[in-house]
């Protein structure tokens, strides 16, 4: 079974991310569930950093775009589409211009959580402020 995978980091628990930054979980690879190893033993070929462009269903084939900007076509017998989610910036007048460098992080995935991991380290901000609901708004802890 191949799993085409956008993200870099195959398999690891979202919610655990305010954790890690806290230092609850002092090694950011506690967060998976398997490793890229065990899934890999389990049959599993990983396409990390690869993203599906076009789904070509009469030849069984997936175009994907790999993490060089290759192309590649990945054919099937059966095809399972997860898409997954994407962080809602809430419409704050300015925010869409904001980004890392002024401190303002979404937070979704591991690259995410690392940004934001050396965004503390530089900035060394005395306060922050969490806004959103999701897995990570709802666990947030000082």
């Amino acid at each position: 079974m191949t799993v085409v995978v956008a993200g870099a980091y195959p398999n690891f628990s979202i919610c655990g991310i305010p954790y890690y930054i806290s230092g609850e979980v002092g090694d950011w690879h506690h967060l998976a569930h398997r490793t890229r190893a065990d899934l890999e033993a389990a049959g599993l070929h990983l396409l990390l950093d690869t993203r599906a462009t076009r789904i070509d269903v009469d030849a069984r084939q997936l175009e994907a775009i790999g993490p060089d900007d290759t192309p590649a076509l990945v054919d099937y017998d059966a095809l399972v589409v997860g898409t997954g989610a994407r962080p809602v910036r809430p419409p704050i007048t300015g925010l869409d211009t904001l980004g890392a460098a002024d401190g303002v992080h979404l937070l979704h995935s591991m690259g995410d959580t690392f940004a934001l991991g050396d965004s503390l380290e530089k900035l060394q901000p005395r306060t922050a402020l969490v806004v959103g609901a999701g897995y990570i708004g709802l666990q947030w802890r000082e």
